[in-house]
């Protein structure tokens, strides 16, 4: 027997699949051997197998299931027949991850003021050291009298700047892209995204130990970290006073594991709560302040990382979370490369395509010691084209997003020109799937916005060695 669900999820129908073997008809042999001579045994012993199948459609495309096979014995205790329940892991996937997705959005949402307050600060005294600057600029003032004011700029665009890398790392997240994660790093971002939201219940402490590795997601580690540090915040009382509470992120090793917690001094959790605080969907939180869906998601990703999460609360005493996840080594320094080919003494022909017109006259000015030429505004895509098909260029430095024609579609465009391998990437850090796809294909240097002078020039001297070591 075979329902409608199995003919829509496999592909044949009731007449097809009726008087043939599961095995032969669905087997994908994406299991070794023993996987299968695994569920069989269990399954002549009498005993349910449930795990995870991958089967074969009629199409011959790959279908994960989650299953159930239980054995029918007949009446001398032997396998006689088996009914099977299968579930498309999918569709249940795609729905976890999106899940992960709002979930993670509205961590940011929550922390949105705290970022509003740390990003304002420093950008009010960019904008009066800036406005000094002109002014004793205007008074015929020498280079020296204009250096404080400048340096504090600079540090206070700095610190924007680290603010904006910290929310981009948390705000993209990509099911393909595990890999070794330093633990510190992930975590660091996070606590630097809380900071000013929590300032206002308690003081922040942090205190992670350096060299710890783990094989994980390093947008999703910082997704635990940020969602326990804000309900580490909100299990503080309100009007309380923040001198008298702290919340604590650690993070250390332990045997052959890496671990970190996070420890408040709130409430805490009775022993009911407690028990049932990972459940989905369970919150103590008034509404608008939760969905109930944060620990249990933080325990998903520990899970998916092979990792566990445990807590320790009382009544009056707060709540320490722990993320346990194994350890692994450290991706290691990369060998040295070989010396660069000296670079031509002349100056460097770049090309800069931006519909921003001032990211344009920037580069511009960074890179004086090259000649450079611009494509900006609305139409950048089209005049860098043009330029492009007309004259030689060393290098060529172009956006990733712009009207009309894309820098990935610009590129392409130049169909086999040697001028495609001499090419950096600038972007706001806003990528669609296809945009990280392409560059990841790419290969090649790219920048986010904003980036440091001495950036930009480092990586164009290197687009410049590779085109005269052609």
């Amino acid at each position: 027997y075979v329902n409608r669900s199995f003919e829509r999820l496999f592909g044949y129908s009731r007449e097809e699949a009726m008087g043939r073997s599961p095995a032969a008809l669905l087997r994908s042999h994406a299991h070794e051997p023993e996987f299968y001579a695994a569920a069989w045994a269990e399954l002549e012993a009498g005993r349910p197998w449930r795990g995870q199948l991958v089967s074969k459609t009629k199409e011959g495309a790959l279908v994960e299931c989650d299953t159930l096979a239980s054995p029918i014995l007949d009446s001398h205790g032997k396998l006689h027949a088996v009914v099977a329940v299968r579930r498309d892991v999918a569709s249940s996937r795609k729905m976890e991850e999106q899940l992960r997705s709002s979930e993670r959005l509205a961590a940011l949402g929550t922390l949105a003021a705290g970022l509003a307050h740390e990003i304002n600060n420093p950008l009010a005294y960019v904008l009066a050291n800036l406005e000094h600057s002109l002014e004793l600029i205007e008074e015929g003032r020498t280079p020296s009298a204009l250096r404080a004011p400048l340096t504090e700029a600079q540090s206070g665009a700095e610190r924007v700047r680290t603010i904006l890398k910290d929310m981009n790392l948390l705000a993209h997240d990509r099911a393909d892209e595990v890999r070794t994660v330093a633990l510190d790093r992930a975590l660091a971002a996070a606590a630097r995204l809380a900071a000013g939201q929590l300032g206002r219940v308690a003081k922040l402490d942090v205190r992670l130990d350096e060299g710890l590795f783990v094989r994980g997601h390093e947008t999703r580690l910082g997704q635990v970290a940020l969602n326990l540090l804000i309900n580490a915040g909100q299990a503080i009382p309100d009007g309380d006073d923040p001198a008298a509470h702290r919340v604590t992120l650690r993070a250390f090793a332990e045997g052959g594991d890496a671990v970190f917690e996070v420890s408040d001094t709130g409430l805490g959790m009775t022993e009911e709560v407690k028990r049932r605080a990972l459940d989905p969907f369970f919150t103590t939180k008034p509404p608008g302040r939760g969905t109930g869906l944060g620990l249990s998601l933080c325990q998903q990703i520990a899970q998916s990382m092979d990792g566990r999460i445990s807590l320790e609360s009382a009544p009056g005493r707060g709540t320490t979370v722990r993320v346990t996840l194994p350890r692994t080594t450290s991706p290691g320094s990369e060998r040295p490369s070989p010396a660069a080919p000296a670079l031509r003494p002349e100056r460097l022909r770049v090309l800069v395509a931006d519909d921003e017109r001032q990211v344009c006259r920037a580069v511009k000015r960074a890179l004086r010691q090259h000649d450079v030429t611009l494509a900006s505004g609305p139409r950048a895509g089209l005049e860098a084209l043009e330029l492009l098909q007309e004259r030689e260029f060393d290098a060529v430095i172009c956006d990733l997003t712009m009207p009309e024609i894309g820098g990935a579609a610009l590129r392409e465009a130049l169909g086999d020109d040697p001028v495609r391998h001499r090419w950096l990437f600038l972007t706001g850090g806003v990528l669609t799937d296809a945009d990280r796809a392409y560059l990841d294909a790419f290969g090649g240097p790219v920048l986010y916005k904003p980036f440091r002078t001495d950036e930009l020039r480092l990586v164009v001297e290197r687009v410049a060695r590779a085109s005269a070591a052609e």
